[in-house]
């Protein structure tokens, strides 16, 4: 009887150890071009998060804010405004600043303005608003170079950042810092610069979008320091007045240089009980009884003849004086340790 055969699988034939070799370095090469492209793709990647766009779309300007108080948020717990050239145009109250920050903070300052590309000094007014969400908003409104700020602080950011620019030659950057999340938003064409630190930066577009809505007829606060503040005070602070303290809402200063000294008014906005006046005034005598009160000679500027205090039903109380010169050189010095 005849045996059929069986199919045999056909094996493949032996490799030789050369022949074994070489297709072991060819897988291995395939591999390593694999890991290449890879790697190429990544660093690629990551190239494409510091991007720069140009934006041909919006061919007319956004109007220019009048106010630049007025683009900080309503709803910021400190809000603060300084005509800058007033204060240092005035020779008292620039030899304060200087007394304040001394040589140290001097060469400080004019570091600071060689790395961002302007010198504060040289606006012509600078808002500061902080928020309650942990976010800080700057904005200057005066001359400077766009550019060159939008450039530096590019230069300097670290991980993702963007840089977009259009027709109207308004720079927006964002990225990070060593501290957090920064944008920028600079319009030279209307001298405007606004710089937030945190993670609220779409702050600065409000010179965009605010200055459609308020208009450029918004001015800011007249005074050459304005400063409101909505934060509780905290009791220890003015322990003598901290029943009083309790029904103050805000507190709002403004400050204006005068011949004789520095006009300071401050607000105290709320409801307060009957006897506000005379607890203020029991207030500004005792703080003229402590160790910085009595340096400052202020039984001379917050006496009864001196401080002014009125009263508005139902709103709150304003207060009023003038600190001589002498007395706030003295605090300057004291503030920067040289007494």
């Amino acid at each position: 009887m005849a045996l059929s055969r069986r199919a045999v699988p056909k094996q493949p034939p032996a490799l030789s150890p050369a022949a074994s070799n070489t297709k072991l370095a060819s897988a291995s090469l395939t591999s390593a071009r694999a890991c290449v492209v890879a790697l190429a793709a990544i660093v690629a990647s990551c190239d494409r998060t510091n991007t720069t766009h140009t934006i041909n779309a919006r061919s007319t300007a956004a109007p220019c804010p009048g106010s630049i108080a007025a683009v900080l948020p309503a709803d910021a717990r400190d809000r603060l405004v300084l005509r800058v050239q007033r204060i240092f145009g005035h020779p008292r109250m620039a030899a304060l600043v200087r007394a304040y920050v001394d040589d140290a903070g001097e060469r400080a300052m004019m570091l600071r303005a060689e790395r961002y590309g302007y010198d504060a000094r040289a606006l012509d007014r600078a808002a500061i608003a902080w928020t309650v969400r942990g976010s800080t908003l700057y904005v200057g409104a005066g001359a400077f170079d766009g550019r060159a700020i939008a450039e530096r602080l590019y230069d300097r950011l670290i991980g993702p950042r963007q840089r977009t620019s259009d027709p109207t030659r308004d720079v927006r950057v964002t990225g990070e810092l060593g501290a957090g999340p920064v944008a920028l938003l600079v319009r030279p064409a209307c001298g405007v610069v606004a710089y937030v630190e945190g993670r609220e930066g779409a702050l600065v577009d409000r010179v965009r979008s605010r200055a459609a809505t308020v208009g450029a007829s918004a001015s800011d606060p007249e005074p050459a320091v304005w400063w409101r503040t909505v934060r509780t005070i905290d009791e220890g602070v003015v322990p003598q007045g901290a029943a009083l303290m309790r029904h103050v809402r805000a507190i709002e200063v403004r400050a204006e240089p005068r011949e004789r000294g520095l006009e300071v008014e401050l607000w105290l906005e709320g409801t307060l009980p009957d006897d506000a006046e005379v607890t203020l005034r029991r207030v500004a005598r005792e703080l003229s009884e402590t160790p910085l009160g009595e340096l400052s000679g202020a039984i001379q500027w917050s006496g009864p003849t001196r401080l002014e205090i009125q009263r508005e039903q139902g709103q709150g109380a304003r207060m009023k004086t003038v600190i001589p010169w002498g007395a706030l050189e003295a605090l300057a010095s004291a503030l920067a340790g040289r007494v």
